[in-house]
């Protein structure tokens, strides 16, 4: 119940650089879906693993900070009741 009250006023950012996942797949010769990619046809990020896992990622930042938030706010409701 927190979680879903909590995003729903929270807004946040992710700054993505496919040159930079470019370069450094280069370097680190990774296998294709393994770095961010866009698709150029309508300008977002390919569905491959990396975007998987950044989605997962923003995902479990966000449940964490809902609980976090929810956490602070129990414990200032506790230290107003006492």
């Amino acid at each position: 119940m927190g979680t879903t009250r909590f995003a729903h006023w929270a807004t946040f950012a992710v700054e993505v650089s496919t040159r930079h996942e470019e370069e450094v797949g280069n370097l680190i010769k990774a296998e294709p879906g393994e770095i961010l990619t866009i698709n150029i046809s309508c300008d977002r990020l390919v569905d491959n693993e990396a975007f998987s896992q950044l989605r997962r990622l923003a995902r479990w930042s966000i449940d964490f900070y809902a609980s976090r938030y929810r956490l602070r706010s129990r414990r200032s409701a506790e230290r107003t009741r006492d």
